[in-house]
């Protein structure tokens, strides 16, 4: 039961993987995975695998310097002659089984790591964004931008003016996402960071 539960509750990350795989009685050879979840992966191979054939597995996951070893068997097989899903490679999947739980604690960790950082890198490619060097389209009403947008007014205010309403940073300027959410300005002692500048 608790290996059905696994596999029902673990996300399946497409991602490809070197993995190192000995069938039975057989030397090791290389290839790669095009997904991997806790209760298994899909290995991309030309090799014919028999179901239920017990393999070993060497997974080299880029967040560790050493290879985490599980045992495997052949769930469903998909050869490239007669491919019971087209869009994949010629390959099998592969159910992991007797997973320690050293190796599922990292695999989890992979999964997560690696699904965070997919969602962010997505979360920013849609962010609305400003040129580095050209000024928020909101600088003529930010209080902020004009009253601390010279030199004299000091290194630390000029700092956020240069990297939020002049730089890169400007998707993450709150006094603009007060604006596009509320519809009004910020307050005046609003930073485009959030906090309120008390002198």
């Amino acid at each position: 039961m608790a290996e059905f539960n696994r596999r029902q509750i673990s996300n399946r990350l497409k991602v490809s993987i070197p993995i190192q795989y000995k069938p039975c009685e057989s030397t090791t050879f290389a290839g790669n995975s095009s997904d991997l979840s806790l209760g298994g992966l899909y290995l991309k191979t030309e090799l014919p695998f028999n179901l239920g054939e017990h393999v070993s597995l060497l997974i080299n996951l880029p967040t560790l310097d050493y290879a985490v070893f599980c045992e495997g068997r052949v769930a469903w097989v998909n050869p490239s002659l007669v491919s019971r899903k087209p869009l994949l490679p010629s390959g099998v999947g592969i159910e992991f089984v007797n997973l320690t739980s050293i190796a599922e604690e990292e695999i989890k960790r992979f999964i997560n790591w690696r699904t965070l950082r997919d969602r962010a890198q997505t979360s920013n490619n849609n962010k609305e964004t400003l040129e580095e060097g050209k000024i928020c389209d909101l600088h003529s009403s930010c209080s902020f931008y004009l009253q601390y947008k010279g030199p004299s007014c000091g290194s630390q205010y000029l700092y956020f003016v240069n990297i939020y309403c002049r730089g890169t940073l400007g998707y993450r300027c709150k006094r603009r996402l007060w604006v596009r959410n509320k519809g009004d300005n910020p307050p005046n002692n609003m930073s485009p960071t959030g906090h309120l500048i008390i002198i």
